[in-house]
């Protein structure tokens, strides 16, 4: 009878042992289930982003965070944070960017995009902010500076703001955006000369992009003005 029970209490812990085999392997399962199907979401999230189609991208990404609300990637948030920012929800989108700060403190491309939403809002002052410690982590990006000195330039800092795009320019001498954008700071100041030569120098690295036409409005009016301070000094004379 012992022999019999022994042998019964034997099989009960062989069943009780596969059972609980069987249901780690059917969890196991489902959570790689549920982490292919998070992924695809993410990946489907990536592919609409890059073509502009921002309220897919969204409602791709917020699946994902459905799904593992803490435990998902600094780069989902961010990537969600650009989706925000080009349907213009720029404070959400910072909010995003916070987050993935928060998750790296280091993280360069959160704290740009970060800067790029402030300047959207016209908190320019705390665009500043930011790129100084975008700056501070990596003083090598040279659009760092440039959005700085725009972010200047919106708070008549005019100087400072050509400070900063000629840094942009010497860490990357064909970045065309530093060159287009000093041409109204050395406007305000009447540098009427400089600013037709950044025109210029805007024009030889990107004769067909797509706003060159600013560019060239900006060099005739540099011009103008010129001629306008060339006959007053005639007339003076």
């Amino acid at each position: 009878m012992l022999l019999k029970n022994k042998k019964y209490i034997l099989i009960f812990i062989l069943l009780f042992l596969s059972g609980l085999y069987a249901y780690k392997y059917i969890n196991q399962a489902d959570v790689h289930k549920d982490f292919e199907l998070a992924k695809q979401y993410y990946n489907q999230g990536n592919n609409f982003l890059m073509k502009n189609n921002n309220q897919k991208a969204l409602d791709a990404y917020n699946k994902v965070l459905e799904m593992y609300p803490k435990n998902s990637t600094i780069y989902l948030y961010i990537n969600k944070g650009s989706a925000l920012d080009n349907l213009g929800k720029y404070q959400e989108a910072i909010d995003n960017y916070n987050i993935a700060i928060k998750l790296d403190p280091y993280c360069i491309l959160a704290y740009f995009k970060k800067g790029i939403s402030l300047l959207n809002q016209g908190k320019n002052a705390e665009a500043i902010e930011n790129f100084d410690k975008l700056i501070e982590l990596n003083p090598n990006i040279s659009n760092a500076y440039n959005n700085k000195g725009v972010a200047l330039g919106y708070l008549n800092k005019y100087q400072e703001a050509i400070d900063n795009y000629n840094k942009a320019i010497e860490l990357d001498p064909k970045n065309f955006e530093p060159y287009k954008n000093k041409f109204c700071p050395l406007y305000n100041l009447k540098r009427y000369e400089e600013a037709v030569k950044t025109c210029d120098k805007a024009i030889e690295l990107e004769p067909n992009r797509h706003d060159i036409q600013e560019v060239l409005n900006n060099r005739i009016k540099a011009l103008n003005k010129l001629e306008e301070v060339s006959r007053k000094s005639k007339i003076n004379q």
